[in-house]
């Protein structure tokens, strides 16, 4: 869920599979009125659908496109925060998400593969970047457009510390913690499958996202992940 909170002049940038809507269910206990959410919650997803025809906002908007739409003057006034995933753990999560959700065009296709080796080893994540591009690297959306330089996130918050970024971010924006209650944990998944890949597969993916192993800082080797 994409979230402009015009209370506190913040902004929360959803990327695909990096627990996005987890985060957006708990901040969104801090909207009023006139705060906006564009999916994940109740409320976000009824407003989603036409929110995108008329203003082009969605629920994975890319920092650009809502820096668009606010104007650059506006979107400079507000505090900005993201949430990043290891790359691994990012690519199994969406392989599980698309494995379950049959509503999408790739669907059939996609359920031909046995295991997620098969999957990795096939390369098409690397060609077709699934429904609203969630095989895409992380840094795409924080990028102006394609290739573009990026455009300045003020948090970027990792996944794997999820409750000191909680915290964190809580006390950036002086809100109090304990008002967003528990945080969701929303799409778990089990690591037995993760953890079966062979070595040419870990090199597939460390290829294609290494932008974002470098840029957020994680480590390329799979035994730190692997549970």
């Amino acid at each position: 869920m994409c979230i402009i909170n015009n209370t506190k002049k913040v902004i929360f940038i959803h990327i695909p599979k990096a627990a996005g809507t987890s985060v957006a269910m708990f901040f969104s206990n801090y909207s009023r009125y006139c705060d906006l959410e564009v999916g994940a919650t109740y409320l976000g997803e009824a407003l989603q659908l036409e929110y995108y025809k008329r203003f082009k906002l969605r629920k994975h908007s890319t920092v650009h496109e809502i820096q668009t739409v606010m104007g650059v003057e506006r979107f400079a006034g507000y505090k900005t925060f993201v949430f990043v995933r290891n790359p691994y753990d990012r690519l199994f999560s969406a392989y599980k998400f698309l494995r379950k959700w049959s509503q999408w065009d790739g669907y059939d296709t996609f359920r031909k593969y046995k295991s997620y080796a098969e999957f990795v080893e096939s390369g098409e994540w690397k060609t077709d970047m699934g429904p609203d591009q969630l095989f895409l690297p992380q840094v795409s959306w924080l990028r102006e457009r394609g290739n573009g330089p990026l455009i300045g996130v003020d948090h970027v918050c990792k996944v794997e510390n999820m409750n000191v970024e909680i915290d964190r971010v809580c006390g950036l924006l002086g809100v109090d913690r304990k008002k967003g209650g528990t945080i969701p944990k929303l799409n778990r998944i089990t690591t037995c499958e993760k953890n079966m890949l062979p070595a040419k597969c870990l090199k597939m993916i460390r290829l294609h996202y290494a932008i974002d192993f470098d840029f957020f800082g994680y480590d390329t080797d799979y035994g730190r992940y692997v549970m």
